[in-house]
């Protein structure tokens, strides 16, 4: 008799699942088909675990989940939260095995602050981040200090570091250096150039993966590019830039002249340019 191919009952359930995951409600719904469903299910829910959306109470509601079904926990792999130190004292209370991405947002308190570090410095953790926060320099530097080296992933997103604020000077805080595979800069009027502070925390000369995406005039990080560019792997800028800014455009053609990649729009004020390589 031939061999025949079979598939077991919760792989075909996984199978099924995999084609809603975009759908939340679809996703709750299967949860309540059968056990078999609600594994499949629970999966996708729990994978990105967001405490920062629809009001308050969603850190309750989640510790609340996890006393019923402790499992979920091996299940989430990032976590969006705010940097107040009532929410953080919950989560600092839990142990994630398998966390991989952590997002902060907002403003923060010493001791907020310091329970963000604790969380940034879980094993698991391989990318953090910042989300429209505001922080020093020496905040930074506070928040990284005991990152593992498997930390290797930064992405600032409409964040504000600040470079003089105490303790982040020369007589500030002497800091190690954590080097960089991925930087992200998705910024709106945002600058960037504190990255380049002698007492930032972080190592960008061998930077693999840049992606810089603006809708401010700011130019695409050259410095950095010039100081990565014998490691960079891949490079992606997205910028709207007006066309009657000649000057606002040079650094566009630095990058991308002769790749095809710029485009002017007649009668179009502005333009975008996308340019991704996998040689520099």
């Amino acid at each position: 008799m031939a061999n025949t191919a079979f598939i077991h009952v919760q792989e075909l359930c996984q199978l099924i699942v995999d084609l809603l995951q975009d759908s939340k409600a679809d996703l709750e719904s299967c949860a309540l088909i059968s056990p078999a469903f609600t594994a499949a299910a629970q999966r996708h829910l729990f994978r990105d675990v967001n405490l920062t959306a629809n009001g308050d109470g969603l850190p309750d509601r989640f510790c609340a989940i996890l006393a019923i079904a402790p499992h979920i926990l091996q299940l989430v792999r990032r976590v969006q939260t705010g940097l107040e130190a009532q929410v953080l004292t919950q989560l600092s209370k839990l142990h994630f095995p398998n966390l991989r991405e952590l997002c902060f947002t907002g403003n923060t308190s010493p001791s907020g602050l310091q329970l963000a570090a604790d969380l940034v410095g879980l094993p698991s953790i391989c990318s953090v981040t910042l989300d429209h926060c505001f922080l020093s320099i020496a905040d930074v530097t506070r928040l990284f200090e005991s990152c593992t080296s498997r930390l290797d992933s930064l992405t600032l997103d409409s964040s504000t570091i600040r470079e003089d604020a105490e303790g982040a000077g020369p007589n500030g805080p002497r800091t190690r250096r954590i080097k960089l595979n991925r930087l992200g800069i998705q910024d709106i009027w945002i600058s960037w150039e504190w990255l380049l502070h002698p007492m930032c925390s972080f190592d960008i000369a061998a930077i693999h993966d840049l992606d810089y995406n603006s809708l401010a005039l700011f130019s695409p990080p050259a410095t950095i590019l010039n100081s990565s560019r014998w490691t960079l792997k891949k490079l992606s800028i997205s910028v709207s830039i007006p066309l009657d800014h000649p000057s606002r455009r040079s650094h566009i053609y630095l990058y991308c002249e002769n790749k095809g990649v710029w485009r002017e729009g007649k009668g179009k004020r502005y333009i975008s340019a996308y340019y991704m390589t996998s040689i520099l």
